[in-house]
């Protein structure tokens, strides 16, 4: 029987959740008070709305909740509650509306309904995940139906300094400022006036950041230790020698076994090491490696014995309803032109590359591989960038990058 995800409900949860609303946001405002969070006050008129905002860090929606002054029911994807105890927690006391891969848009959209009606506000970071390069996140076009279809007020919110604070990528958050504040508020006759293709325009418009630019407009300091490390995770090839996985970091340096090395600094840009600058910042590096990677795919078109990637000592879970399991500590990813390969002892996974549904990035060293029969997550132990797998396997099967 499929697990149904229930809608909020004061009669049903009145313990859980009525108690809970009130001691999460008592716990989120003690939180805040710590962070160097800064906005201005801003008391919504709605009663309850869909807060749409971008994503940057883990605790925006402690930062949104305290500012806007309202308990907020966050949509949230399926892999969130499998995050061991953490999604258990998370599960339990927030009592997210999770967003299934498998099951239909129109049974997420009735549960923010119910939701909404029941009297709590409904929150969507639209990007889906936290930005791996500075820059938005390609934002779903289906997100206009969804408000289309949600017929309710929403709140267009935007956080800057983020990125630069907690970098999807780092080991270790970094010490500095960060601002939000809403952007526009939609009533529900506003929205019922606009077409899907509008409404997607707005979020789109309303929700975008680029932190280099924020950055060099009024730049700020993110003090923190080690700010290079793992930062080989999102930049795969070298700009100088166009290596491929030749990079690596150590404390605040980042560096190819050609020679080219930069230094990281607070300020959240690239430093010249002597070797000449070639980018300053990982959005513009990122954009590089996005098209210069496919010259080295291209070069493995007619072979198909090589892989074009693989990395080794990978963690293996295998993912079941709302559980991860482990399987194996000594699993193998491959990636070849025609197909994609996962290798652990006792199993030999092999998929055709067009069947394979979903590569995405999870966290730090997670990469989710989805297929009509197989769901894993793939966990890394050194850091080996998932972005390479992901950016390869969007372009072997013509899909757009980014």
């Amino acid at each position: 029987m499929k697990e149904k995800d229930y809608a909020y409900s004061p009669r049903r949860h009145f313990w859980r959740n009525g108690v809970c609303m009130s001691v999460i946001l008592w716990a989120a405002r003690l939180i805040v008070r710590t962070e160097d969070y800064q906005y201005e006050p801003f008391h919504p008129q709605e009663k309850t709305f869909l807060l749409v905002a971008n994503h940057n860090d883990k605790l925006d929606p402690i930062y949104e909740m305290v500012h806007l002054g309202r308990y907020i029911r966050y949509v949230a994807s399926d892999h969130v509650v499998r995050s061991g105890i953490l999604g258990k927690l998370i599960n339990f006391f927030a009592t997210p509306i999770v967003k299934h891969r498998d099951r239909p848009s129109s049974e997420l959209v009735q549960n923010i309904q119910d939701t909404l009606k029941n009297g709590v506000c409904v929150g969507l970071h639209a990007e889906g995940g936290m930005s791996v390069n500075g820059e938005s996140r390609y934002i779903s076009p289906n997100t206009g139906k969804l408000i289309k279809d949600a017929d309710c007020d929403v709140i267009t919110y935007r956080m800057v300094g983020g990125y630069l604070r907690s970098p999807r990528w780092a080991v270790k958050k970094r010490k500095g400022p960060l601002r939000g504040g809403v952007v526009h508020t939609y009533t529900r006759e506003e929205l019922r006036q606009m077409t899907e293709e509008e409404i997607y325009q707005a979020v789109c418009r309303d929700l975008y950041v680029n932190a280099y630019e924020e950055q060099r407009k009024n730049p700020q300091r993110y003090v923190g230790e080690n700010l290079a490390e793992n930062c080989e995770t999102v930049l795969y090839e070298c700009p100088k020698c166009h290596g491929v996985a030749t990079l690596r970091s150590m404390g605040n340096f980042l560096f190819c076994d050609c020679g080219y090395k930069v230094e990281l600094q607070e300020d959240g840009f690239f430093h010249d090491c002597g070797a000449g600058l070639i980018y300053d910042n990982i959005r513009d590096w990122d954009h590089w490696q996005k098209t210069a990677i496919r010259s080295y795919i291209d070069g493995f078109s007619r072979n198909f014995t090589d892989p074009i990637f693989m990395d080794d000592r990978q963690i293996v879970r295998r993912v079941e309803g709302n559980e991860k399991k482990q399987v194996s500590e000594a699993g193998t990813v491959a990636l070849y032109y025609d197909r994609l390969e996962i290798h652990w002892p006792g199993t030999d996974l092999v998929y055709a590359i067009g069947d394979v549904e979903k590569l995405d990035y999870v966290s730090r060293q997670s990469l989710l591989i989805v297929t009509g029969d197989c769901y894993l997550d793939l966990e890394s132990a050194y850091p080996r960038s998932p972005q390479k797998y992901i950016e390869a396997w969007r372009y072997l099967t013509h899909r757009p990058s980014y």
